[in-house]
């Protein structure tokens, strides 16, 4: 993913460097919708945090799969 620019300031959303609580992914037995796929989850994550300056976040996942997308979605966005 591409780094985009930071805002200087973002109404309602002070800088922060560690989000340390977040649920992933969200919708576990999914909606028909094809943006909530795991990945596209993954992406549009990602980008918030980014657009929030978010700089780490830890994922939460659940026993089974959840935790595999977990693992996943580090191997995707390793920073």
């Amino acid at each position: 993913m591409l780094d985009i620019e930071r805002p200087t300031y973002v109404k309602d959303a002070p800088p922060r460097v560690f989000d340390t609580h977040v649920h992933y992914p969200w919708r576990a037995n999914g909606s028909t919708l094809p943006i909530y796929t795991a990945d596209s989850m993954l992406d549009m994550l990602a980008y918030n945090c980014q657009r929030l300056n978010i700089y780490r976040v830890c994922l939460l996942g659940r026993p089974g799969e959840g935790n595999d997308l977990v693992e996943k979605a580090h191997a995707r966005y390793p920073n």
